[in-house]
């Protein structure tokens, strides 16, 4: 298997990147999607794609699987998300890695505390939590984690 990333360019639909966040987060997060649909994430996307988002994306032998978004000026991973039939490939890793690289003197990320293999996977990854709190809008408990060389 050939994991290839890249820049995000525009003939990506919103709606593809929409449907990789909202595979990624319910198959994380069955407790919190209940009554969840991806509509307002393509609007989100679409939204964000047009701002403050730097996104990467990695293809899967040439099939979009999955991407990253950065917020450049807060030095923080907003968004990354693998489709579930290609987690545990080496995607979400070779993402990080990316970021790491272009972003060497280190950032920060957040992910709901519910979410025990990510909060597993960012340990792994070499990130620390340095704080909690609730999510601004839903309310559900966030682990901060940052990244340093």
């Amino acid at each position: 298997m050939t994991i290839e990333l890249a820049a995000y360019n525009p003939s990506i639909a919103a709606a593809e990147l929409a449907a990789i966040w909202f595979a990624s987060w319910t198959d994380a997060n069955r407790d919190l999607a209940h009554g969840h649909t991806v509509d307002p994430l393509i609007e989100r996307v679409t939204e964000e794609l047009r701002g403050r988002w730097r996104v990467r994306v990695a293809r899967l032998d040439e099939t979009l699987v999955g991407f990253s978004a950065m917020l450049e000026d807060e030095m923080r991973l907003e968004q990354l998300f693998v489709v579930p039939a290609a987690q545990n490939a080496g995607v979400g890793s070779a993402l990080l890695r990316d970021a790491k690289q272009r972003y060497p003197d280190g950032f920060t990320l957040r992910t709901q505390a519910t979410n025990v293999d990510g909060l597993r996977f960012y340990a792994r990854h070499g990130f620390v939590e340095t704080h909690r709190a609730p999510h601004e809008t839903q309310g559900y408990e966030m682990v901060w984690l940052r990244w340093r060389p």
